[in-house]
């Protein structure tokens, strides 16, 4: 699964790396190494614009909130989505037909169940190289928030899962569905035909990707959201 993950890099540098525009007037979150459920994540999206789909990075809430959601309670909960069963599940079956994004991360933490307590790692590309998370979106209309208010819709997000593969299996039995920039380019260009092909197909790419990755144990202040910064990252003895 993926309940934390690490972006350690400025806006601007994300949309470099994803060859995305970032629209006027769009603020987006700042670098984070302990972003969690329900916080505000930078995701891409191909949009129409002057008959050609260009890549745009906005602002999502991390996890889902389905349009016929009468509150955001459960939001919390769809931070990830099974990609065996995305297609068939009410939730996210809309979203993964014709709603699909990406989101970038420097990479992820995962706890490992010890005698002793709970070993918190840090899983990253062993190049330092960017991770592109395979996600899905929607738009929520709050409920409380009347008329033509802006802040009425909400943005959402999940981030896909496959079976773990490389040292990320042996931390975890699910892992963030990764991509290599040829298929993050398929996963925001497919059309509602192409996704159940598509869908058997990416589980194969994220083991190719996961091949790449490593892993190190880090401090247990991860597992606290109220800490930040890059110490949260730093190796620490495994024992």
């Amino acid at each position: 699964m993926c309940g934390r993950f690490v972006v350690a890099r400025e806006p601007e540098a994300l949309a470099a790396a994803l060859g995305a525009a970032i629209p006027d007037g769009v603020t987006l979150p700042q670098r984070s190494w302990n972003v969690a459920p329900t916080d505000t994540v930078s995701i891409v999206v191909a949009r129409p614009i002057e008959n050609e789909l260009r890549r745009q990075l906005h602002p999502a809430r991390w996890g889902l909130i389905p349009p016929w959601a009468s509150d955001a309670t459960g939001a919390a909960r769809l931070v990830n989505a099974r990609i065996e069963t995305v297609a068939d599940k009410p939730s996210f079956a809309g979203a993964v037909r014709s709603r699909r994004c990406l989101v970038l991360a420097d990479g992820y933490y995962e706890w490992q169940r010890r005698t002793d307590g709970k070993q918190p790692f840090y899983i990253h590309a062993a190049g330092g190289e960017p991770i592109y998370f395979a996600g899905i979106y929607s738009w929520w209309a709050d409920p409380r928030v009347e008329g033509d208010d802006p802040r009425r819709w909400v943005l959402t997000a999940s981030i896909l899962t496959c079976p773990s593969a490389g040292e990320a299996a042996q931390l975890h039995d699910r892992m963030p569905v990764a991509l290599t920039p040829d298929a993050c380019e398929e996963w925001l260009r497919a059309t509602p035909a192409d996704v159940p092909e598509l869908l058997a197909y990416l589980p194969g790419v994220a083991r190719q990707v996961a091949a790449t990755w490593i892993s190190r144990a880090v401090t247990a202040a991860v597992g606290s959201v109220r800490n930040n910064g890059p110490q949260l990252i730093e190796e620490i003895p495994r024992t």
